[in-house]
């Protein structure tokens, strides 16, 4: 499945018209998978119950999910739980932000989230452009320790975030494969003003495309990177032909 996140629009263009006019439009193009950004949201967005549709939804909210002090973030993650309730959301995608292993509660974490999010919906934790929460040895141990505990605990992969860090995107594949649940695929390029993401590359040498290639085809796919309406088909058809090849 490919989804499309709406800041792959532009900011811009997001604030301009509202999330939730951009989601009618794509709905109605046959995307069979929209994410909505809980930092572009604008008043014309409200209610969220606008964005309730029969399509594979994923939300996705800057909260972190342990404090600076390494505590679990619960206060905030109620309001954005019951956020995804309203747009009736399949996947919501969060920070990791300052996990501390021996300090952090997990075990908190994992019962909120088994009381509060709705009956078939998942959590994902993804890794972002902060030290905290965008290197592979936090993800790797937050991870683990949820796996150990038997708590379900899946990563959205951005490729080009690893840039902003300064990991190896392999090295991250490799250590963090058995994890990923969401695929967001970018490609981000040293310019005079600094890393700018651009629209990715396409054939059989482009580092996205080899990881898709050893992932499961089930695996969603997110295009997030700037598009326009005339050329996002001609990568949803490219990936869908490339996941039919794996699959």
């Amino acid at each position: 499945m490919i989804v499309i996140p709406m800041n792959a629009f532009g900011e811009a263009e997001v604030k301009k018209n509202g999330q939730a006019f951009l989601f009618k439009q794509l709905i109605e193009s046959d995307i069979k998978g929209v994410e909505i950004r809980r930092e572009l949201l604008t008043p014309s967005d409200r209610p969220l119950e606008q964005f309730q549709t029969e399509h594979y939804t994923v939300y996705s909210a800057p909260v972190e999910l342990f404090q600076a002090d390494g505590t679990f973030n619960k206060e905030n993650l109620q309001i954005v739980v019951q956020e995804m309730t309203e747009i009736k959301a399949d996947t919501l995608k969060l920070p990791l932000g300052s996990f501390m292993k021996g300090k952090s509660n997990v075990k908190e974490m994992d019962h909120f989230f088994r009381k509060a999010l709705p009956a078939g919906t998942q959590w994902l934790v993804e890794n972002d452009q902060t030290k905290q929460g965008g290197t592979i040895e936090p993800l790797a141990a937050f991870l683990e320790i949820c796996s150990e505990e038997g708590m379900e605990a899946g990563l959205t992969f951005d490729t080009g975030n690893w840039r902003y860090t300064g990991e190896s995107v392999q090295k991250a594949f490799h250590v963090l494969k058995s994890y990923i649940r969401y695929l967001h695929v970018k490609q981000v390029n040293e310019t005079p003003e600094g890393l700018q993401t651009v629209a990715i590359p396409l054939g059989k040498s482009a580092e996205w495309e080899m990881i898709l290639e050893l992932l499961p085809a089930a695996v969603p796919v997110a295009l997030e990177f700037p598009l326009s309406m005339n050329d996002l088909f001609l990568y949803k058809n490219y990936i869908e032909k490339k996941k039919a090849v794996v699959q």
